[in-house]
């Protein structure tokens, strides 16, 4: 049994809805017919499981399709609401559950509920605090909305706001403000922009905001970090030599960004560096920034107490600065994360701790997994963090007079006057949800002084992240982890002439199954125990395989590269060959590597063990298999051997 629901189908709402009717127009629309050929009707079923939880493959018949979730409307494959709901209570055991293992049945209840979440338009609440909310809205966003000043509030210092203070919006010409971490004084983070102010506004309590986050995986993991620990809340950061002040009360304050901090949350004077930095990333106009730079000498006196701070802070920053030029190697940085020279991410990666790995380094690593990669450099790859949705052509719709490849756009011959029909392509659309993969391993305190230190922590740690990658991206299941390859929906699953034995026959009738899609990213995956089946491949007196004996064996099969690996499996297993091309696979790899390091675990050892983070997740890019023009003979990139 496989999960089989295409989660990107549209979804309409519908209280009326009959499963047992539901189930034959969708048959119906999917060409099944108990007349025709196994083959025909196996197609026909993989076509009709979009709208269904699950397929069994124990034969090829309607009772196959499990769990209706769908129906055929004006035409066309939808998701309805209902039969959504039904489906899901029987995941959950209702009118005797369905007999599935738990990883498909937490993977159907996880798509359902994310499902009917987002089609009834449901919150989450993440924090909720006097003056502080934060949201998850139904499409993904994440929204703080709260008090950044409220006003005649007293702070640590005995300062409070006056009602009327003056917020600089004219002064600095600044039309809306950064969301920032900690005034952009966090050792790591910085002054990096993690959201945006999109809305404020005065009221009796204080000056009210909303503000959505970038959707970056580190970030998030910032704010729910914070918000278990109940300590989340919102401050401004103001230029410190033009803040005004009447004893205690604060009249002044030109406000450059807004933050969120660990409670308490205070209000931040900021030295001009480190205010014009902010500034220029949030489109303050550049003379307006020139004032408040000729103004700095005439305000010293007056504020030297602020400046005093704001120097001591830059210092600091400037300290910081001068620890990390003296990384010049990968293996450097790991030393001073051992060490503690390197600057702790705290609350980012709560209790356990933990330490960004810097952007030069994370780009040279990543280049290197790149290059042994078998996915990677075949592969659609985008370096972002967050939820990714990407829009790709729907191929579903070929056969008839129709090429599958255009997502359904005709052409056709017109007699002279005549309108030329009318055809709208059809989009489907995959997600990445930048997934954390983690290893521990254990190092020998010696090595780290050895001269070889840095070519092997390199070594090791590219190889690892390298070898798992490709593993999850052609064996994942989904659940909690990449959808790879060998169990895509638009696989085509070809039965072997010979049970335990790779055939030229079978090669042959999976090369005719094949669809490529990019340019040179196609190849065999084969596994090592079938190589001694390869060493006799012919047709005739013709060789079929040609090896490359002495470059490394794997050579060529009926023209495409071969590729000898683990990560298929055994021969006579499903999945011991495949023919993929990666060009209709998408990996999301963000340009965040996280480290952290323990000398406590493994102390007896003598060992020092470090726990590696990268944000990955990898998706197929076409969800169903393809008809060619004028036949219902299907076609995929991804061509399996049951």
């Amino acid at each position: 049994m496989r999960f089989t629901l295409d989660v990107d189908l549209p979804i309409v709402e519908r209280s009326d809805w009959d499963g047992d009717a539901a189930r034959e127009r969708i048959l119906r629309w999917a060409g099944y017919d108990d007349a025709e050929t196994d083959e025909q009707r196996d197609a026909a079923l993989d076509r009709a499981a979009r709208l269904f939880l699950f397929r069994r493959d124990e034969a090829i018949a309607k009772n196959d399709l499990v769990a209706p979730c769908g129906d055929i409307v004006d035409g066309e494959p939808k998701l309805v609401t209902s039969g959504m709901r039904y489906a899901l209570a029987a995941v959950n055991g209702a009118r005797g559950g369905i007999d599935a293992p738990e990883s498909l049945l937490s993977r159907a209840r996880n798509a359902l509920e994310r499902l009917l979440s987002e089609a009834e338009g449901e919150e989450k609440t993440i924090y909720e605090a006097k003056h502080i909310t934060v949201k998850q809205l139904a499409d993904g966003r994440i929204v703080a909305r709260g008090y950044a000043i409220v006003w005649d509030s007293t702070d640590l210092e005995g300062e409070r706001f006056a009602r009327d203070v003056d917020l600089g919006e004219q002064l600095l010409g600044m039309k809306t403000y950064p969301l920032l971490y900690e005034h952009g004084m966090n050792e790591v983070i910085g002054a990096e922009v993690i959201g945006r102010v999109v809305k404020t506004e005065r009221d009796d309590i204080g000056l009210l905001i909303e503000a959505e986050l970038e959707r970056h995986a580190r970030y998030l993991e910032l704010v729910r970090a914070l918000a278990e620990r109940n300590a989340l809340g919102l401050s401004t950061g103001a230029v410190a030599h033009l803040v005004r002040r009447e004893g205690n009360v604060i009249k002044t304050w030109p406000v450059v960004e807004v933050s969120l901090t660990p409670t308490p949350a205070e209000p931040k004077t900021l030295g001009v560096a480190l205010a014009r930095e902010i500034a220029q990333k949030s489109g303050a106009s550049p003379e307006a920034f020139a004032r408040v730079a000729e103004d700095e000498g005439a305000n010293a006196d007056e504020q030297q107490t602020d400046a005093q701070q704001t120097q001591q802070e830059r210092s600091e920053t400037t300290m910081i600065a001068t620890q990390t030029h003296e990384i010049k190697t990968f293996g450097d940085f790991v030393r001073a994360v051992k060490t503690g020279e390197a600057k702790a991410l705290g609350t980012t990666v709560g209790a356990q701790g933990g330490y960004l790995v810097p952007e030069t380094f994370v780009a040279d690593l990543l280049r290197t997994v790149a290059e042994e990669s078998i996915v990677l450099p075949r592969a659609f790859v985008v370096n972002a963090g967050g939820t990714i949705r990407q829009p790709v052509i729907d191929i579903s719709r070929g056969g008839n007079d129709t090429l599958a490849w255009y997502g359904g756009v005709k052409f056709e011959w017109l007699a002279e006057g005549a309108t030329i029909p009318e055809t709208e392509p059809a989009f489907a659309q995959y997600t990445l949800r930048g997934i954390p993969l983690g290893g521990l391993t254990r190092v020998s305190n010696r090595l780290f002084d050895t001269p070889g230190f840095d070519a092997t922590i390199r070594q090791m740690l590219t190889e690892a992240i390298r070898g798992y990658l490709d593993y999850w991206f052609i064996r994942g299941d989904g659940v909690g982890k990449p959808l790879g390859v060998l169990n895509a929906p638009a696989a085509v699953s070809l039965n072997r002439a010979t049970a335990n034995q790779f055939k030229p026959e079978d090669a042959a009738k999976m090369l005719a199954r094949h669809k490529r899609i990019g340019a040179n990213s196609t190849a065999w995956l084969i596994h090592p125990s079938v190589i001694p089946q390869l060493t006799s491949f012919a047709v005739g007196n013709m060789p079929v395989w040609a090896p490359d004996w002495r470059g490394g064996v794997a050579g060529t099969l009926m023209g495409y590269p071969v590729i000898i690996t683990e990560y298929a499996s055994e021969l006579g297993s499903r999945g011991d060959v495949m023919l993929i091309d990666f060009g209709a696979y998408a990996v999301q790899l963000a340009n965040d590597i996280e480290i952290a390091m323990s000398e406590h675990a493994y102390f007896q050892n003598d060992q020092t063990a470090i726990r590696v983070i990268v944000y990955t997740d990898g998706q197929p890019r076409v969800q169903t298999k393809a008809k060619l023009i004028g036949s219902n003979y299907e076609v995929s990139p991804f061509v399996i051997l049951n």
